[in-house]
Parts: C-alpha cells; structure tokens; sequence
C-alpha cells in the first residue's frame, strides 16, 4: 500500500497525468495499477531522483507541504544520503516531530537517539541533550562524528551509527584508562628516580613513555642522554626527545634542539636546531632563549 501511495503522489507531482488522481483523504486512485506497473514506475521515477537530490528534496517538500509525510521523510532520506544539507536538515525536523513516523518507530528512534546523544556527549561533541529529542544540534554533533570517523555525513541515528559510536566509546575509555596507567607509572617512577633506584626509574619512565606520556618520554630520554640507570645512546635520547617535543614539551624541544646543534645522536642542523628553540622559546623556556639568540650571534 504505501509504495502505491508514494507513486501516486509522486507521478501526480511530476506528471499531472488526468488519468491517475490523488486522493488525499482515502488514498483512493481512479485507475488501478497492476503491482508489476508500480514497480516498474517507482524504479525508473527514483533512480531518476537518486541522481538529483535538489530535484529529490523539491518533490519532498511538495509532500510535507501535502501533508503526505511518509512520502516526504523516503524523498528527503533519498536527497540527504546524497548530502544535499537543506534534506538533511528538513529530515531531522520530521524526526524531531515524528512526521510520518509510526508510533512503534518513533519509540524505536527516541531510545536510539537517547543513547547516541549520551555517548556523543561522552565523547565530548558539543550536545547537551539526552532527550531523545532529535534536535538540530543532535543533527549537527551526528554528522560532526560521521566526519571524524572519515564516514558519510548523513547525520542519521540508526543502528549503523550507534555501532559506530560505542566502538568509538570502547576506544576513548581504552585511552582513557591508558592515560591513568601512564600517570600512574610516571608517578611511581619518579619516587624510584628520587631514591635513586634509576634502573627501577627507566623501566616505569618507559612503561609511561610507552604510553604516549610526553614528560616520562623526556625524563628517559635526559637518562639514555646521560646514560644513567640505562647504557648512553644518543640516538634513543633524540628520538625520545622528539615524541615529547612533538607534543609541545618545552624542555623537550630545548634539548633536542642542543642535540641538533652539536650533532648528537642525530645529523647535525643548525636550522632545526633554531626552529627547535624557537618552540621552546615561545613557551616562556629562557634556556631556549639564551640558545636561540647564541645561535644568530
């Protein structure tokens, strides 16, 4: 029934054919169709419209402007996975309004969308409803996720998407229990560094390092530097360096850029060397200071 009654309306826009009317109180029609000649219609009429989404949202908002919702939600879901924006943004108006929703599907909707508007704010996008209200800004925080994650920006909530983000969820609270190791083996390390026990210190600076801590990589680089608690190796001390630096730890910056300045470890540059100092310098570091204004004396 309801592929008969997207095809009369969509034939009564595109046509006016005198022959086939449609009825907007009974959905009656005056000439009737076999199924064969409905389908044959419908696949040639939305083939035609799946490669014009402006044409695809036009006859939908003929069909909300109707009244024929359920007709208007298919014509502005085949325009919005084009990523046609004004589709995308009527689309999350019906949702948010149920338009040519059946109750048992807006109940459906309602839990998914209460659930991808938690995780999204758990994720830190900018949404603050929990409602199961698919507002624009759900809209908008949905299709923010969808570009992160490299997908189709669609802004749709449905299983797909909620698949997506609770393996997005699993990921960030993995991270973020990596995050709290690292801390905590930074933490521990520096108690054995302070009571010298710097053997003990390197193994858990490199447990943290290895998590991507940015002060233990430069603690167990300023050891392999030094060769304390671990044998000198230049080239390690550098490429630690380096993984804190690039994540803008000053000190770390200030010492690679000395290691590039007398070829340590690494080919010598007096080049990086200054743009080295200039992040650290930039930072307030009054080491990387005297250095840079050493190196253009």
């Amino acid at each position: 029934m309801y592929l008969r009654i997207l095809i009369l309306f969509l034939i009564s826009l595109s046509l006016n054919a005198a022959e086939m009317v449609w009825d907007a109180d009974s959905t009656k029609k005056v000439k009737k169709i076999s199924d064969s000649e409905y389908q044959s219609v419908l696949d040639g009429y939305l083939n035609g419209l799946a490669k014009n989404p402006e044409k695809a949202f036009e006859r939908g908002v003929e069909a909300e402007k109707h009244k024929h919702y359920e007709s208007a939600l298919y014509l502005y879901r085949l325009s919005a996975s084009q990523n046609f924006l004004p589709a995308q943004h009527n689309l999350a108006y019906m949702y948010a309004n149920n338009l040519g929703i059946t109750k048992k599907d807006s109940e459906s909707i309602k839990t998914k969308v209460s659930q991808a508007q938690v995780i999204l704010s758990k994720l830190d996008y900018d949404i603050k409803d929990s409602n199961g209200v698919y507002s624009l800004q759900t809209f908008d925080a949905v299709k923010t996720f969808q570009k992160d994650i490299g997908g189709p920006q669609t802004g749709w909530v449905d299983q797909k998407l909620l698949d997506e983000l609770k393996k997005s969820e699993i990921e960030a609270d993995k991270q973020a229990e990596a995050i709290l190791q690292a801390t905590a083996d930074f933490n521990a390390a520096l108690k054995a560094d302070k009571a010298g026990n710097y053997q003990e210190a390197a193994r858990l600076y490199k447990l943290s390092a290895d998590q991507g801590n940015a002060s233990a990589q430069f603690n167990l680089g300023d050891m392999y530097k030094s060769g304390e608690g671990v044998q000198q190796d230049y080239q390690e001390a550098a490429r630690l360096y380096k993984l804190s630096a690039d994540q803008g730890n000053a000190r770390a910056q200030v010492n690679l850029g000395q290691m590039y300045q007398n070829g340590l470890g690494v080919k010598q540059n007096d080049q990086e060397a200054a743009r080295l100092f200039k992040l650290s310098a930039d930072q307030g570091n009054t080491s990387a200071q005297n250095n840079l204004g050493m190196l253009y004396d």
